[in-house]
């Protein structure tokens, strides 16, 4: 599981969808969650075309995706907020 238990939950969300597929769930996310999605998606697909996600391995390659995607933001909110600081000094 994620440090996020909000993205745990959709996670699961999605993977009882898939296993039922007889509901629709609507998923209202946010614009910085909407960011968060985008670069996971875009990390996974990397994944997929490099050959690396295999049957068996989807769930693992997603959440290393999104693992690296939640991480990238951090570090891009740490670096704005040292600029910042920093223009504030």
């Amino acid at each position: 599981m994620s440090e996020n238990p909000d993205l745990d939950e959709i996670i699961s969300i999605i993977s009882t969808r898939n296993k039922h597929n007889t509901e629709q769930y609507y998923i209202d996310i946010r614009s910085n969650e909407k960011a968060i999605l985008s670069c996971a998606a875009n990390i996974y697909a990397a994944y997929i075309n490099s050959g690396k996600v295999i049957s068996g391995l989807e769930e693992e390659f997603i959440y290393k995706s999104i693992d690296a995607a939640i991480k990238m933001v951090f570090r891009i909110d740490k670096l704005v907020a040292d600029a910042e600081e920093e223009q504030g000094s």
